[in-house]
């Protein structure tokens, strides 16, 4: 497990970056936290590093899902679960198609409505809001 405290947008977009090295064709990331801890910040941080535009990226919370083609082909899958109340079979189908393709990294905001269908090799962050600037950033799997 990786921590780190950020006491700053510009602190969690290096985080994101740091994290965006690592991540490989295939990886599914989940950011778990309470509404603006920064899940999409670091989404935001991840995506700039791979050639897609930050100022494009937004939360999908009313479409569940946003898809990304970087510089090198990788595509981007970008979930925002916080409005799903039932996951009825052709999204579990969905969703599961779209992880077993290749050339992606998939960002799932709110992972916990979908635990039951997320492969078992993810990374997990967990952000851990400590006051309204300050939050912990814990790294596990990558």
């Amino acid at each position: 497990m990786k921590k780190f405290k950020s006491s700053s947008e510009r602190k969690t977009r290096r985080i994101g970056r740091f994290i965006a090295k690592k991540l490989r064709k295939g990886d599914i990331v989940c950011l778990n936290g309470p509404l603006g801890a920064g899940k999409t910040l670091l989404t935001k941080a991840i995506a700039g590093y791979f050639g897609i535009n930050e100022n494009i990226i937004k939360s999908p919370t009313y479409t569940y899902l946003r898809l990304y083609t970087a510089y090198n082909g990788i595509k981007i899958y970008h979930y925002d679960l916080y409005r799903i109340e039932v996951l009825d079979d052709y999204m579990k189908d969905q969703i599961n198609e779209y992880f077993s393709l290749k050339d992606t990294i998939s960002l799932i905001e709110w992972p916990q409505k979908i635990m039951e269908i997320i492969p078992q090799k993810i990374i997990n962050i967990e952000i851990e809001l400590l006051n309204a600037k300050k939050r912990y950033i814990k790294i596990h799997g990558l």
